[in-house]
C-alpha cells in the first residue's frame, strides 16, 4: 500500500460519518447470533410472552430508526445553517466529531440489535438477547440526549469558533 493510498484511507475514515455505523450493524447481527447460540445451548428462555416481546422490540426498533433519521436530518440542517452563518469549515468539523460518530454508531447498533433480536423470537423469547436489547436501547437513549446536548453546545457561534480555532490544518 502506497503512502497516498494510506493517506486516502485515513482521510476517508476520519471524514466519513457512515463507516462506523455500518460496521456496528454487522457487529450487532453477529452479537445477536452469538448470544442466541449460547441461549439455545444453555436452554435459557425468558418468562416474557412472545407477543409482548415482539411488540416492545418492534416499538423500540421503530423509535430508534426515527431517532436516527431525526439526528441525521437535524445534523444536516444545523450544518447547513451554521456553515452559511459562521464558516463553511463547520461541515468538516461536525462530520469529524468523535461524539457524533459515536452516537450514530450506538444508535445504529441498538436499532440493528433490536431488529435482529425481534427476528429470533418464535414461540419462546430468548432470555439473554431480549434483555440485552432492552439495556442497549436504554444506553442508546442516553447517548441520544448527550448528542443533542453536545451538538447544541458545539454549533453555537462561540463553540464553533473555538473548535475552528483549535483545529489543526490538514497535512498536504
Amino acid at each position: 500500500m502506497t503512502w497516498l493510498q494510506r493517506f486516502r484511507f485515513r482521510h476517508t475514515l476520519a471524514n466519513s460519518i457512515w463507516i462506523f455505523p455500518i460496521l456496528s450493524a454487522f457487529a450487532a447481527i453477529a452479537l445477536v447470533r452469538w448470544l442466541h447460540w449460547i441461549e439455545q445451548d444453555l436452554g435459557w428462555v425468558s418468562p416474557v410472552d412472545a407477543d409482548t416481546a415482539r411488540a416492545v422490540l418492534g416499538t423500540v426498533a421503530s423509535s430508534l430508526l426515527t431517532s436516527i433519521v431525526f439526528v441525521c436530518s437535524a445534523l444536516l440542517l444545523a450544518v447547513q445553517l451554521a456553515s452559511a452563518t459562521l464558516t463553511p469549515r463547520i461541515i468538516a468539523i461536525v462530520f469529524r466529531d468523535a461524539v457524533t460518530k459515536f452516537a450514530t454508531t450506538v444508535l445504529v447498533f441498538a436499532f440493528t440489535y433490536s431488529l435482529s433480536t425481534m427476528l429470533r423470537i418464535k414461540s419462546e423469547v430468548p432470555l439473554l438477547t431480549a434483555h440485552t436489547a432492552a439495556y442497549i436501547c436504554l444506553a442508546a437513549l442516553g447517548v441520544f440526549f448527550y448528542l443533542i446536548d453536545h451538538l447544541g453546545k458545539t454549533l453555537r457561534p462561540s463553540g464553533a469558533l473555538r473548535v475552528v480555532g483549535m483545529a489543526r490544518p490538514p497535512c498536504h
